[in-house]
């Protein structure tokens, strides 16, 4: 009889939350942990800390559609670089790529930057939802894309390891922590 008495206790105890070291676990492995301890079975995880880094693509074949690809890189908490390379497909393969930084609130990010070589500024929207990116640019906008070339588009999550780097228009690798966007285009 005395040990149904230390049941509830013994179950309240063996969902306690342990003290873990934390050197030893990855920034993504670590979540915050809630326990119901009026229901010992009852755990919730509270993850905030939402990582966009990864490829997303749209279209599958430039000879028959429109193609783009948005390659996302986590900076800092809140910081993204992202490249984004676009083809208007078959027949004419017009192409444009910019390679830039976003600051994401809320999943919402606007990159809005005044090109050398452009009489207006590009300005394109990101909305992440899931697994998609929407990206949406201005009525009167000049990216420097070729003719016909937009990036707007809904990109969805192909590649969800974090990318190191991404391969520009000419084949060349460019490392995002080793380049910036105003180094890489000046």
């Amino acid at each position: 009889m005395k040990l149904l008495n230390l049941l509830p206790l013994l179950l309240l105890l063996s969902c306690a939350k342990t003290k873990t070291d934390e050197s030893s676990v990855s920034d993504t492995a670590k979540t915050d942990t809630v326990v119901n301890t009026s229901s010992p079975v009852s755990i919730t995880t509270n993850n905030d800390k939402t990582d966009y880094a990864g490829v997303y693509e749209y279209g599958k074949d430039v000879e028959k559609e429109p193609v783009g690809q948005v390659t996302v890189y986590k900076q800092t908490a809140d910081t993204y670089l992202f490249y984004i390379d676009v083809s208007n497909g078959a027949p004419s393969y017009h192409m444009g790529s910019i390679y830039g930084k976003l600051t994401v609130k809320e999943g919402k990010a606007t990159y809005n930057n005044q090109l050398d070589y452009a009489d207006k500024p590009c300005k394109l929207d990101f909305v992440f939802t899931g697994n998609t990116i929407k990206v949406t640019s201005g009525a009167d906008i000049d990216c420097g894309f070729g003719n016909g070339v937009y990036a707007d588009g809904d990109f969805t999550k192909t590649k969800t390891t974090a990318p190191d780097f991404f391969v520009n228009g000419e084949g060349t690798k460019i490392y995002f922590d080793k380049t910036t966007p105003e180094d890489y285009n000046k």
